[in-house]
């Protein structure tokens, strides 16, 4: 919640999109399934047409093993398929924070890296995408593939 606060703080809406809320999931590497949260945010005093992206994820792996993760992230545009449409390809990179806890065991807070791109469909107020990226430096080093629904 705090990261969505601050980046609050430092976003500049340079469209009427300057901050979208939405629901995430898909499957990621070694701890299977997932669903989320996430909020993007416009970040043109920082990155000219880039977006910040804060989320959490809960996964649901398998037997007895508990894994929730924050990630911040920058994305930017690669490509834009319409004139006046936000519909593009994407990279991005930032910093995943994970806690693994097995049942009855000692909680693991592991920071990494992330590395991710994807598309986005723009639909009018709202869009769609799909994102693919690796989590690494960290214990809980995985990749992930999924998709979500910005309104």
């Amino acid at each position: 919640m705090a990261l969505v606060v601050i980046s609050a703080g430092l976003s500049t809406p340079a469209s009427a999109k300057g901050a979208q809320l939405g629901v995430q999931g898909g499957f990621g590497g070694d701890l299977d399934w997932y669903i989320g949260a996430r909020a993007e945010f416009e970040t043109a005093r920082i990155f000219k047409n880039a977006r910040m992206v804060a989320d959490f994820d809960y996964f649901f792996p398998g037997g007895n093993f508990n894994y929730y993760e924050f990630d911040l992230n920058y994305l930017w545009p690669l490509t834009t398929f319409a004139e006046n449409s936000d519909s593009n390809l994407y990279a991005g990179a930032g910093l995943n924070v994970g806690r693994g806890k097995p049942d009855g065991g000692d909680s693991n807070w592991q920071m990494g890296m992330n590395v991710l791109g994807g598309f986005s469909y723009d639909l009018s107020d709202r869009s769609a995408f799909v994102e693919g990226g690796y989590t690494f430096f960290s214990d809980y080093d995985q990749w992930h593939v999924g998709t979500g629904f910005l309104f």
